[in-house]
């Protein structure tokens, strides 16, 4: 019989990481059916503090913009954008109401998300373009499952060192797109987030609110 390296005991340690994962997705969701969460912890799993740690972390190791967007409509994750550019402002910035020039050149990078319900994270691709216009400007977000573009490696692999640093579980976009039950959410939704992992959202922001 061969021995076990030491892929075995990554093996292991996933595994086991996404058990935890399922139990309190089931917890939060009682008998996996979508809808109202039936349980909600008394303290978020990542408190704002660690979240603007984390993220000033990721802006150490890469040469990147870091904004954390905090969005009381997407309750079960804080989302850390890391952009890759270190232009002036970036896309997600002036969306979010926090840049007040708007940028040239569309933008991509990673999006991670801090569950508020369990201690793990979730990384994304986003691409970001705009069509700025006399009395205003179009921003547009597209996200995908996971990670496509094969140039954003190098960012990949920094984020889950500083995740893994940080003793924060990393979830797998194939692992997080099961479904809790028949008629249950994806443990994404369970999560993360109730809009589904490939979505495209667009805003139009007038000029009066830029400068």
């Amino acid at each position: 019989m061969g021995s076990c390296g030491a892929s075995c005991g990554i093996d292991r340690r996933r595994a086991r990481l996404q058990e935890q994962a399922v139990a309190r997705a089931l917890r939060v969701h009682g008998d996996g059916s979508a809808g109202t969460p039936r349980w909600w912890p008394e303290k978020d799993a990542f408190a704002p503090a660690e979240v603007d740690a984390v993220a000033a972390h990721f802006g150490t190791v890469l040469p990147a913009r870091v904004h954390v967007l905090r969005d009381d409509a997407m309750p079960f994750a804080t989302w850390i954008y890391v952009i890759a550019s270190t232009g002036p402002s970036s896309w997600v910035e002036l969306r979010d109401g926090a840049a007040a020039t708007v940028p040239t050149e569309p933008e991509q990078g990673l999006r991670v998300g801090l569950s508020s319900l369990h201690r793990a994270a979730a990384l994304q691709e986003f691409a970001f373009t705009g069509a700025p216009a006399d009395d205003g400007v179009w921003i547009e977000e597209r996200r995908v499952a996971g990670v496509e573009d094969r140039r954003l490696q190098p960012f990949v692999r920094a984020v889950q060192g500083v995740l893994g640093a940080r003793r924060i579980a990393c979830l797998d976009a194939a692992f997080l797109a099961t479904e809790l039950g028949p008629e249950g959410p994806s443990l994404w939704a369970a999560l993360f987030d109730a809009a589904p992992m490939r979505s495209c959202a667009g805003v139009w922001i007038e000029t009066p609110k830029l400068t």
